[in-house]
């Protein structure tokens, strides 16, 4: 890997196979930093830019029960567990592109009721 990152910094120009190889690997503090100096020197780094997007939460009912989620609710949970509905939904789109939002992740749990259409 970092013979790759060597080569991009030294100013070459990478193929599939070795981006793949930088994204399989597990130093992302030396990636980062490379792609940080890179972005130095193609860019003003005093000047940062940014999108505008949005992450939607749906539902948290979910079936899953994965260990590192504190987020989840179980199915029957009346007290905390929600799942929005479409007006709701389509309120928080419309919000999101009202300030110039571009991006959308539409999150949520895996609901037993819902399936993926």
């Amino acid at each position: 890997m970092s013979e790759v990152l060597d080569r991009a910094l030294a100013g070459e120009r990478i193929g599939e196979t070795e981006a793949v190889e930088l994204l399989r690997s597990r130093d992302l503090v030396a990636v980062g930093r490379a792609a940080d100096e890179l972005r130095r020197r193609r860019t003003d780094p005093e000047r940062i830019t940014f999108i505008i997007d949005r992450n939607l939460n749906y539902t948290n009912v979910c079936v899953t029960d994965c260990d590192f989620c504190a987020f989840y609710r179980r199915p029957g949970d009346r007290s905390e567990g929600y799942l929005l509905p479409k007006p709701v939904i389509f309120k928080k789109i419309e919000e999101t592109l009202a300030i110039g939002g571009t991006g959308l992740l539409m999150q949520g749990g895996h609901h037993p009721d819902l399936s993926v259409d």
